[in-house]
Formats: C-alpha cells, sequence, structure tokens
C-alpha cells in the first residue's frame, strides 16, 4: 500500500512537471500575440498621426473600391484642354494620386493582413487562454491530490507503526502467558509430586497405624485377661482365708513396716515408669516401633511388678509359718493393689488408644481429602 502511494505521489509530481512545461509555452506564446498586437495597433495609430486624411480615404477607398478609379480617369480625359502649366500640375497631381492609390492599396491589403493575423492571434490566446485556465484546474486538482496522498501516505505510515506496536504487544503479552503457564505447569508437578509422596506416606502410615491398633487390641484383650485372672484369684484367697482372730501381737495386726514400704516403693516406681511410658508414646505417637517397643517395656515392668509384689509377699517366706494368716492378708491386699494398677493400667491404654483412634480418623480423612485433590489434579492436568 506505501508502495503505491509513493508510485501515485511521483506520477503526479511528473505529470504537474509536464502541465507547468505547457503553461509556461502559453504563457510566452500569449506574450507574443499580445506583441504583435500591440505593434499592429501603434502601427495603425502612427498612420492616423501621420496621414489622418489617409486614413479617411482609406475608409473611403475601402467603402467604394475601385469604383471611384474608372469615373476619375473619364473626368481628367474629357476635360479642356487646358494652359502647359496646369497640364503639368494635373500629371503630377494624378502621378501623386497614384502613388498614393498604391501606397494606399498595399497599406490596406497589409491592414487586412494584420486584422486576420490580429484576429487570428485574439482566437489562439483566447484558445491559449482557456488552455491556461484548464491547465490552472488540473494543476490544482494533482496539488489536492498530490495533497491527499501525501496525507494518506502519512495515515499508513502511522497505521502501519501502531500495528507494528500493537503486534510487539501481543508478542510480549503471548510470551508472559506461556512464561505464566510453564511456571504453572512446574508448581502443579511439583504440588502433584509432594501430593504423591505425601499420600504413599500416609497409605504406609496407615498400615503401619491398623497393625499398631490391631496390636493395642490384642493387648487390651491379653489385659482384660489377666484381670479376669487376678479378680478370680483373689476370690479364691478371699475364699481360701481362715475366720479373722484378735492379735495377740504387733507383727500378727497386719504386715511389717518393711513390707509396707517396699510395697509403697515398688507402688510409687511402678507410677512413675508407667507415666514415663505415657510421655513416650504421646511423643512418639505417630511411630509404631516406638509405640512397640513401649508397649513391650510397659508388660515387661508390670510382670517384674508383679514378680517384685509376689517375691514381697509373705508366702515366700518359709521360716515364718506362725505368720500364715497376716501372709495372706498381706497378699490380698496387694493382689487388691495390683489389681487396682492393672485397672488404671488399663485405663491409661484405653485412653492412648482411643487417642490413636482418634488420630487414625483424621488421617483418613486427610487421606480422603489429599485422594480427591489428586484426582483434581489429575483431571486439571488432563484438560
Amino acid at each position: 500500500m506505501q508502495a503505491t502511494s509513493m508510485e501515485s505521489a511521483t506520477d503526479s509530481d511528473s505529470r504537474m512537471f509536464v502541465l507547468e512545461e505547457q503553461v509556461k509555452t502559453l504563457s510566452e506564446e500569449l506574450i507574443q500575440c499580445q506583441a504583435d498586437k500591440e505593434f499592429v495597433w501603434s502601427l495603425w495609430k502612427r498612420l492616423q498621426v501621420a496621414n489622418p486624411d489617409l486614413t479617411q480615404a482609406v475608409s473611403l477607398v475601402v467603402e467604394r473600391g475601385s469604383s471611384m478609379e474608372t469615373p476619375l480617369m473619364k473626368a481628367l480625359s474629357s476635360a479642356a484642354p487646358v494652359p502647359d502649366s496646369y497640364s503639368a500640375a494635373s500629371q503630377e497631381l494624378e502621378a501623386e494620386l497614384h502613388r498614393t492609390w498604391q501606397e494606399l492599396s498595399s497599406l490596406q491589403s497589409h491592414s487586412s493582413s494584420l486584422a486576420a493575423q490580429l484576429s487570428a492571434k485574439d482566437r489562439k490566446l483566447m484558445t491559449k487562454e482557456g488552455q491556461l485556465s484548464q491547465l490552472r484546474k488540473d494543476c490544482a486538482e494533482v496539488q489536492a491530490l498530490y495533497k491527499q496522498s501525501t496525507e494518506h501516505a502519512a495515515d499508513q505510515s502511522h497505521l502501519i507503526r501502531q500495528l507494528e506496536g500493537l503486534n510487539l504487544d501481543t508478542q510480549r503479552v503471548m510470551r508472559n502467558q506461556e512464561e505464566a503457564h510453564n511456571a504453572d505447569a512446574t508448581n502443579y508437578q511439583k504440588l502433584y509430586t509432594e501430593l504423591s509422596q505425601s499420600y504413599q506416606a500416609l497409605v504406609s502410615s496407615e498400615a503401619q497405624l491398623r497393625q499398631s491398633h490391631q496390636e493395642l487390641t490384642d493387648q487390651l484383650a491379653q489385659k482384660d485377661q489377666q484381670l479376669l485372672q487376678l479378680q478370680s484369684q483373689i476370690q479364691q484367697l478371699q475364699q481360701a482365708l481362715p475366720p479373722p482372730q484378735l492379735p495377740t501381737q504387733t507383727l500378727e495386726t497386719g504386715p511389717s513396716p518393711n513390707r509396707q514400704t517396699n510395697f509403697k516403693a515398688s507402688l510409687s516406681e511402678s507410677v512413675l515408669r508407667r507415666s514415663h511410658s505415657l510421655e513416650q508414646v504421646s511423643a512418639h505417637e505417630f511411630d509404631p516401633g516406638v509405640q512397640q517397643r513401649t508397649l513391650t517395656n510397659h508388660s515387661r515392668r508390670s510382670v517384674t511388678r508383679h514378680k517384685r509384689s509376689r517375691s514381697l509377699s509373705p508366702a515366700s517366706s518359709v521360716e515364718l509359718r506362725g505368720e500364715g494368716r497376716q501372709d495372706a492378708e498381706t497378699r490380698v491386699l496387694e493382689l487388691q493393689d495390683m489389681l487396682q494398677l492393672k485397672i488404671e493400667e488399663n485405663e491409661e491404654l484405653r485412653k492412648a488408644h482411643d487417642n490413636r483412634r482418634e488420630r487414625l480418623r483424621l488421617i483418613q480423612s486427610n487421606y480422603r481429602t489429599i485422594k480427591d485433590q489428586l484426582k483434581d489434579l489429575e483431571k486439571a492436568s488432563g484438560t
């Protein structure tokens, strides 16, 4: 489009140059015609000034024509004879008239030719003026067309610059969108990888928690069985005890202070160890290995306390046979305390089991949430 506008501007320039040359030529011809016209009119004016009678005679000659010559010559020939002096003067006048007539004829022919030339020059001048006016119109049209072409070329160049700027803006926006898309794709891929790892970790943690839950359930069942056995032993011991008798000595009224101190020390040690084991369970609640080791140590400590209570029982002493009843009562008391400890231990285990069950439910809900998020991400990456 810009090349077309440039070609049209070049054609307009060449056409304008040709028109200017034609206008210049016509102007020169018009000036020449005006000079010829002025020359003819100046010649006619000089002729009128020099010979006014001649101009009148020319007009009379033009009116009469050649009809005047014949009557004049007849009149001269038919005239009466005159003296020689008049005859000579008449001959001179006749000769002068003849010369004047010839000169008048030549001037008339020259005037006619000049008038014809003048009319021709006038017609040519009018033609040239018409051509000049037409050329001026064409020149004005060409100038207007050139101005329009220049304005159109300027508009086209401005539009081209705007389109180039718009193209650059479009390319920049496309690059930014591509970079943003690549960054989003990278973030989605990274998030997908992290969620996949979290999913695998939750699956393995769920399996471990299920296994730990099963082990804790088995241990609770064992503890309940042990409690039932201890309760049956206590009932058997209570049934096997003889009827109560009034004690005669201080040793027969109850267990010895040393035995009570040993039992209290073992009870305090059991409580401390149980609290320590509960702290370890709370600190390592998501580690199945640590939970298993803690439960095993707790069971071993319970068995140790049970053995220690049996070792502290008066029934293990063979030397004090006379104190059988007191030893049996002491053993019953120790068994009751041990039963209470077992009950408390079972309650703590149930609480820990409930906590783990609650955490398992939370992990399962988190697992379902992450699974749904993974499905959404897979759908988003697929689309």
